[in-house]
């Protein structure tokens, strides 16, 4: 609780040459009834992704991984947006591991293939997006994909409008096919944090002609 006192005078002004009295005050505890939001499900999560592109729920980071392989073709520009929030620890050694090598696998024989790295967190975090540019050589995307380190977060959206809009932004389209990949277990802030909204994502996107395709992980990392 909280105490105050309010002096009061018979005089006007504060004039101490009349009679003056100290009340006394406690204020109690007063707590708010704040309704909050709902925490998102997996479903909802889904369909907050849906807003920005199809969504692909896979059932963990292998299956994931497995069904890039879907969206791979020759003559392509690629930029892989990553979470690397905490949650995503185990997630991203799987992917650390796995991507690049059955990226490299899918692709032998094409003609032209450019990758680059978006890694996104969210807030008030070391770092709300980070890039690497295009890269024919996929050593270099291993090299840099390999010192990604998952932390921060803590709430569960994250800045994953924010990290497309880094890539559709950062980048050099050049090819005939351009596909922004989004690996991530959580979806977007439903009310964007910054000023960047979906809609500006959706119209950038257009205008590159790029591709969004998302790999949604069950959110918790692997079982």
């Amino acid at each position: 609780s909280l105490w105050f006192s309010l002096r009061t005078f018979s005089e006007p002004y504060a004039d101490y040459s009349g009679l003056y009295r100290d009340n006394a005050f406690e204020m109690k505890d007063l707590v708010a009834k704040i309704t909050a939001p709902p925490v998102p499900d997996g479903d909802s999560d889904v369909a907050l992704l849906r807003r920005l592109g199809p969504v692909y729920q896979a059932e963990d980071a292998r299956d994931g991984i497995h069904k890039i392989n879907d969206w791979l073709q020759d003559d392509l520009d690629m930029v892989i947006c990553i979470d690397t929030t905490k949650s995503m620890a185990d997630y991203l050694k799987t992917i650390q591991e796995k991507l690049l090598p059955s990226i490299e696998k899918s692709t032998k024989g094409f003609k032209h293939l450019r990758i680059g790295l978006v890694f996104y967190r969210d807030y008030m975090e070391e770092y709300l997006t980070k890039t690497m540019s295009f890269q024919s050589d996929l050593n270099l995307v291993q090299d840099e994909l390999d010192q990604a380190v998952a932390a921060g977060g803590g709430d569960i959206p994250e800045a994953v409008v924010e990290g497309i809009w880094s890539a559709l932004n950062a980048f050099d389209w050049k090819a005939p096919h351009r596909l922004v990949l989004v690996i991530g277990d959580a979806p977007q802030h439903d009310i964007p944090r910054g000023k960047i909204t979906e809609e500006m994502m959706h119209e950038k996107a257009l205008d590159e002609n790029v591709e969004i395709q998302i790999v949604k992980l069950p959110p918790g990392g692997p079982n």
